[in-house]
């Protein structure tokens, strides 16, 4: 298990920091592929995972919004069971908590109808969201990289090889990224978690 070294990845992560020119370089890419799959505009087609613990959808406002339901066995904090991020149409994103008792959890009618009553959430099964970082809970983040990758892409690794730097390409040719929901989940382009 490495959560460990996702939680310190994340923490010190800046998605504003990467460098597409020196990427390109790096890897041999060509600067406008790496530019668009590292833009913090870039937009990452969520899909829900109920298997996962996310649900994907929308704002009262028609947002694209993520929601997180359970707590990470990991977390080591209390913590609400329902964690909500919204895309909001200026680049920012904003973070709520809410408070649901356990079982309502288990009913999928129930939770949506607590979710449309607080946030006026409309469950469509997929969200373009930007990437973030929560700003209260490393567990849950959409990022671009996994750490071990992020690391051979931005040249922290100095022992990255050949076939380290071919997997690098190859997760930006296929526009892969993350979705932190209390583990790495590897989402490919079209939303689907590929692994973990």
């Amino acid at each position: 298990m490495t959560w460990f070294l996702d939680k310190a990845f994340l923490e010190k992560l800046d998605l504003r920091a990467y460098d597409a020119p020196a990427i390109a370089q790096r890897l041999g890419m060509d600067v406008a592929t790496v530019a668009q799959f590292v833009d913090p505009a870039r937009r990452y087609l969520v899909q829900t995972s109920e298997a996962y613990g996310w649900l994907a959808g929308a704002s009262g406002d028609g947002l694209p919004t993520l929601v997180f339901v359970g707590v990470p066995r990991l977390s080591g904090i209390d913590q609400a069971p329902l964690n909500v991020v919204v895309s909001h149409r200026d680049g920012t994103v904003t973070a709520r908590a809410i408070h649901a008792d356990a079982e309502l959890l288990d009913d999928g009618e129930a939770l949506l109808d607590l979710l449309s009553d607080e946030i006026g959430f409309l469950h469509v099964g997929s969200a373009p969201m930007l990437a973030f970082i929560h700003p209260d809970l490393w567990h849950y983040a959409v990022v671009p990289f996994p750490f071990h990758l992020h690391d051979d892409a931005v040249g922290a690794n100095p022992d990255a090889s050949p076939e380290d730097l071919e997997a690098v390409r190859d997760w930006i040719d296929e526009g892969s990224f993350i979705v932190q929901a209390g583990n790495a989940y590897f989402l490919d382009a079209e939303g689907e978690v590929t692994s973990s």
